[in-house]
């Protein structure tokens, strides 16, 4: 297969997975928020890591996920 010519940003894919799949964001935001809750317990928490995930965190808010092994 020959590698596309355009480069397709991040904010591009979410779009695409929101109005073309018919994926619910705010249903993935609370999924997210409701597996880091229990990081509010521990102020000052910069990650808490959820089967095999470490969810970054800013104050209460996450930044980022990332592998980290375990359940993919």
């Amino acid at each position: 297969m020959k590698k596309p010519r355009a480069v397709v940003s991040d904010h591009a894919v979410i779009r695409y997975m929101e109005r073309v799949m018919g994926l619910d964001m705010d249903v993935v935001r609370h999924e997210i928020a409701r597996k880091v809750d229990k990081a509010m317990d521990h102020p000052g928490c910069s990650a808490i890591i959820v089967d095999g995930m470490e969810y970054c965190l800013k104050g209460q808010t996450v930044t980022t996920v990332l592998y980290r092994g375990g359940r993919e």
